[in-house]
């Protein structure tokens, strides 16, 4: 199989499109998915999940089959649901600006904490897992180190950018190694910056033409 963009609608649950042809190749029911709510889970699970907008429920379905194959509650509405890249974790950011960590071969819940004033827009986790960014509506991106999470009870974030004058609305990881990457943030106030995770340093700000409300990041080498 081929690179798969994955979009939700709210009438039609995720459809899953070939990248290069155009074919509609995979279709998710029961599906009405937040923006930053749904994906796969870690790179190569063969899942998907979709956290269930204005519901405290997400749904897991394997690839090629419509119908759920779990269906599981949360404590609060999440917002935002992101994996670790083996998919041994699950991070959910809340409405009310919490995040979560759960274990997902036990469904321990391992952490929550108070990481944001008001929802929790997207979360990021790093591909060699060594960090998680966090986006929110109080205008605020947080960077936490995961080993600190899973030692302290209330992690504090080793940076925390507050340059958006409005809620940032999404955030992507440039491509790199460690910490040498550049994460870069969009938000209401019509502007897109760029931060070093290594320094903490602001990079970069652009005004738009709109307020923005989705980044990608090209891979390594492409266009």
């Amino acid at each position: 199989m081929g690179e798969v963009v994955l979009a939700s609608c709210a009438e039609q649950g995720i459809l899953g499109t070939d990248l290069r042809s155009g074919a509609l190749v995979a279709t998710f029911e029961e599906a009405a998915a937040q923006p930053h709510g749904f994906g796969p889970v870690g790179s190569s699970s063969g899942h998907i999940f979709a956290v269930q907008a204005k519901k405290a429920l997400f749904h897991v379905w394997a690839w090629g089959d419509k119908k759920p194959c779990y269906r599981g509650s949360l404590p609060e509405k999440m917002t935002a649901m992101a994996f670790s890249g083996d998919g041994a974790l699950c991070f959910g950011g809340a409405a009310s600006g919490s995040i979560y960590v759960w274990q997902v071969g036990t469904g321990c819940l391992l952490r929550c904490w108070p990481a944001h004033f008001r929802e929790v827009s997207q979360l990021l986790v790093s591909e060699d897992g060594s960090f998680l960014v966090s986006a929110s509506a109080d205008a605020n991106v947080n960077v936490y180190n995961l080993a600190d999470v899973f030692v302290d009870p209330a992690p504090k974030p080793f940076h925390s950018w507050s340059g958006h004058s409005l809620g940032v609305t999404a955030i992507a990881l440039l491509p790199g190694t460690g910490l040498q990457q550049t994460v870069a943030s969009a938000s209401l106030d019509r502007s897109v910056r760029l931060w070093d995770v290594a320094s903490g340093r602001p990079l970069l700000s652009r005004s738009m033409p709109a307020a923005v409300r989705g980044l990608a990041a090209a891979p390594a080498g492409g266009e």
